[in-house]
Formats: C-alpha cells, structure tokens, sequence
C-alpha cells in the first residue's frame, strides 16, 4: 500500500479530452494533490506557467492548437525546467524518441492503471525533492566557495600590498645602504688601481666596505656582519656608523684602537637587548691604515685576514680568532696590530668569508679558503680591472646551479 502525500503538491494537466482531464484531475484531488490548471491548448499552458508555474505538468501528447505535448514542454523549457510525466495513448518510436528529449519523469499509456499512476507521481516528487535539495546543497556549495573565494582574494589583496610595503621599504634600505658605501670612483683618486667584488645574497647585505682619507693617512676595511639580508644590513649600518664616530670624529688611526674601541661600542649597545633577547650578532672585520707618504701600513682583523702581494712580500695575515660585539664578546678584549713599510706596486686583497665559503663545483663542495689564496697568487699581477673580472667569473661558474649561501665581498687595492 502507497502511502499518499500529506502536503499537497502542484501539479497541471494538459489533456486535449475534457473528460479524460476531469477524471485525471479528480484521481489526483483523491491521492492528495492540489490541481494548479486543467488545458487542452499548449500555447495557453506556455503562458500559465510564466505566472504560475507548478511542480510538475501531467502532459498529453496530442492537443488541440499548432503545438503538441512535446513541442509544448520544449518551449517551457526553454525559459525555466518544470518536470514533466507524459499520459498519452501514442506510443510509436518517433514520439518516444522526441519526448526523450524534454526528460520526461516517467511515461504511462492510456489506459493505465490508478495505481500505476500513484507509483509514477510519488517517484517523480521522490526524484523532485532529491533534485531540489542537491540544487540547495550545490547553491550552498557555491555560495560557501564564493565566501572563501572572497575571502581568499581579500587575503591575497592584503599580502599584496603588505608585500609591496615590504618591497618599497627593502628599497629604501637599500638606498640607505647604496649611499653609506663608498664609492669606487672615490677610492681610485687614492687608488687608481683597486676593484670591489660585491654580491649580495639578498637584497641587503651584511658585508660592507669602509674608506677614509685625510691628507697622506688613508684608512679602508671589510666588514662581514652576523647573517645577511636585513638584519646583516642594520648590523652593518650599525658598525660603519661607529667607524665614522672612531676614525672621523675622534681621529683614531690605530687599527687595533680602532676594533678596541668598535669592540667596546657594539658590546655596549647590545648589553641590553642581548640580556633580554640572547643575541649573538658581531662583526669580523679586517681593517687597514696607510701613510701613504712613507708607505706605512697597520693591519688589525677580528676573524678576518688580509692578504699582500709584492716584490718579495707575499704574506697572509690572518687577523684575532675574535669577534666584534656579540653576547660572547668580552668587551675589553685586546687585538693583535701589524706594522711594516709595504712596496709601492703591492696588492692588499681583504675579504668577507662569503666566496671561500661558497657551496659549487662537481663534487659539490665549499670553494675554501686556500683554492682562494690560489687565485690572488695567480691573478696579483694582472690589471686590477682584470682581476675583478676573473673573480667574478669564476665565482658565478662555481656557482652555477647552485644557491649563493652568503654575501660575497672582496676589496683588491694596489699600492701607488
């Protein structure tokens, strides 16, 4: 036994017999459902259901009028999707094949049987109701992609500019950065010959180079600040500030007073915050000064060496197995000076660690300190210019297929 509906569904009959329409419409008040509309002419049913549209059209396939059942529904549907069952006593392929195309429900032939009729009805609701609720869960299905899309493109919207502030800013450091190096050209009027290999990891850089010069007393150094990019460009900044302060305002010449007193400055800024946060940022620095009329040179270097090459002075020094600044820096440390007379025509090579320490090459390996060493022997009579380029073009096939792993720096200064 068929268990009738409860709620009172719509349904419209197109029925060219009005009889046929009237016991059909009565059959239906009897299972419990509402009768929308009773027609016998499908243009007059096109226009109903613009108005009026019901759940579902009981169609005959034969009517009166210029349309038929199955022209009828295919004109509906061509503005909205309204179910249909066709009831009709033709049942030759053509008509079937035809009606196939509308999706009828279910077909039933004249006659049929009540139950038959019931059984077809309570599976078209049944079917109805699954394709109302997955049309809901699919709406609410998309309308949840669209908030999340929104959501997604309010997000990327926001990274965007937050990147670009980022970007902008970077810039200006850089800038900032730019304009605290010296420029080549200023040392070359002390130095004619002398180059500067400078290739940053990242945007920024924690290696930074230093030059001063007051009448015959020239000062220069190379910087390599803990880590690179942003926070190994404010250390940086941080150290070419205080050398300014040292060498500029106070007028020390000494380079091991100089990397004393650099000690005690960053050792002193950092107390604080290195209590609070256990930093260990420091500076390895070599660091030069010249009499250039009497051809005196002072070398001191915190981790860093200094490498020269002349007539019968080719040497390495290598500098105080120590750092500038930092939490495990004692700020009264002392460091080693070395003072000797140098030949015009020597070349003074200083460097950050970032090139010997560069991963390359097959097997992959660190290009070490000594392959290095090999280099300046090789190149230390070669134009100064030339020795850059050699440089450069040996480091970016070490490189090659490779990440840079820190920045690269190397000062080469040759002694008019």
């Amino acid at each position: 036994m068929i268990v009738k509906q409860k709620q009172k569904r719509q349904i419209l009959i197109l029925e060219d017999s009005s009889v046929i329409a009237l016991e059909l419409q009565m059959k239906l008040e009897e299972f419990g459902y509402e009768v929308s509309g009773v027609f016998t002419n499908g243009e007059k049913v096109i226009e109903e259901v613009r108005i009026n549209p019901p759940e579902l059209i009981l169609a005959d396939i034969k009517l009166a009028g210029n349309l038929d059942g199955i022209q009828t529904i295919t004109q509906i549907h061509k503005e909205q999707y309204i179910p249909v069952i066709y009831i009709t006593g033709h049942a030759d392929d053509k008509k079937i094949e035809r009606a196939k195309e509308t999706k009828p429900l279910a077909y039933l032939l004249k006659p049929y049987e009540d139950n038959y009729l019931e059984i077809a009805l309570t599976m078209a609701f049944s079917k109805i109701d699954v394709d109302r609720e997955l049309e809901n869960y699919k709406n609410t299905l998309e309308d949840i992609v669209e908030q999340r899309t929104q959501e997604l493109r309010r997000q990327k919207e926001l990274l965007q500019r937050r990147n670009k502030d980022l970007t902008d800013s970077i810039d200006y450091a850089l800038n900032i950065q730019k304009a605290l190096l010296p420029d080549l050209e200023d040392i070359r009027l002390t130095f004619p010959q002398s180059f500067v290999l400078f290739k940053p990891k990242d945007v920024l850089s924690g290696d930074f180079y230093w030059f001063y010069r007051q009448e015959n007393s020239v000062t220069f150094a190379v910087g390599d600040c803990t880590g690179h990019g942003v926070p190994g460009a404010l250390l940086s900044i941080i150290g070419h500030n205080y050398l300014n302060e040292i060498i500029i305002q106070q007028n020390t010449r000494k380079p091991k007073e100089i990397l004393e007193q650099l000690n005690r400055n960053l050792c002193k800024t950092f107390e604080k915050t290195s209590k609070k946060y256990e930093m260990s940022d420091g500076i390895d620095i070599a660091l030069c000064s010249l009499d250039l009329k009497y051809k005196k040179l002072s070398f001191a270097g915190a981790y860093r060496p200094m490498y020269v090459y002349g007539k019968g002075h080719n040497s390495a020094y290598k500098g105080d197995r120590k750092s500038i600044g930092g939490l495990t820096s004692d700020a009264n440390a002392k460091f080693t000076q070395y003072d000797f007379t140098i030949q015009s025509g020597s070349v003074i090579y200083l460097f950050s660690d970032g090139y010997s320490d560069q991963l390359g090459g097959k097997p992959r390996q660190k290009f070490r300190l000594k392959r290095l060493e090999n280099c300046f022997e090789k190149i230390h009579k070669l134009e100064l210019n030339a020795q850059h380029d050699f440089l450069d073009k040996q480091f970016n096939e070490w490189v090659e297929g490779h990440d840079q792993v820190d920045d690269v720096l190397i000062l080469g200064i040759k002694i008019p």
